[in-house]
């Protein structure tokens, strides 16, 4: 027995106004956690409903307060600082959206007929990846060392997936800001190795599109720009 009780009450659930649904009761993101751990509960093509719900999350909402910040993962007061907290920020999330990408549970194994690629690449149709990147790599200072780096873990396996399957529609313009976020956030996150990843599958994705650029002088004229600012 799941929190949403039924598969229409799991849909609704995500899709409330409010967060929590109901007062008092459980986040969305406890309420879509345990509907994904429950291999019994059916929800059709359960694993594309959460994802889209994630996906649209960190690429729309925004805390009502500022987000706090230097979030240590240890404090007791995490779970309340989350709600707060900007999702892109969220490991909870970016956790969450990891296990539906990758280990599909045998329920939405068996009830989804299209492969996880397959309805992925749809998702990503509707939501681009580069708005989610470059918000979450211009805020990502702001959180304590080990906070980030778990997150960024966690992201960089995201990306192994999702990203290229998401930068197909991305053109080298959009791949320049991702580049300068990434640039603008290296000095201070040096040692982090899971973001220097990150800022491989750009980098790589950039200079393929430069090269497919057909106007590769104002390309690398924001290029420049972009590198002088940083």
């Amino acid at each position: 027995m799941t929190l949403a009780q039924s598969s229409q009450g799991f849909v609704r659930a995500l899709k409330a106004a409010s967060d929590p649904p109901q007062p008092g009761g459980l986040q969305k993101i406890d309420i879509a956690r345990q509907a994904w751990d429950d291999a019994t509960f059916y929800v059709p093509s359960k694993a594309e409903v959460i994802a889209e719900w994630i996906l649209t999350r960190l690429l729309k909402d925004k805390p009502n307060d500022s987000y706090v910040r230097r979030i240590s993962p240890l404090s007791t007061g995490y779970k309340f600082a989350s709600r707060r907290m900007n999702p892109v920020l969220d490991l909870r999330l970016w956790t969450l959206l990891l296990d539906v990408i990758s280990t599909p549970s045998l329920s939405a194994a068996v009830i989804n007929s299209r492969s996880v690629k397959a309805w992925l690449v749809t998702l990503l149709n509707r939501i681009p990846i580069a708005p989610i990147i470059i918000s979450f790599l211009n805020i990502l200072a702001t959180l304590e060392s080990e906070y980030r780096e778990n997150l960024t873990l966690v992201v960089r396996r995201c990306l192994v997936v999702i990203w290229p399957l998401g930068v197909l529609k991305l053109g080298a313009d959009v791949l320049l800001d991702c580049f300068g976020a990434f640039h603008g956030v290296l000095e201070q996150c040096e040692t982090d190795e899971s973001l220097a990843h990150i800022g491989l599958f750009i980098t790589s994705s950039f200079r393929t599109s430069l090269g497919n650029a057909p106007n590769k002088k104002k390309v690398c004229l924001y290029f420049v720009v972009a590198c002088i600012i940083n």
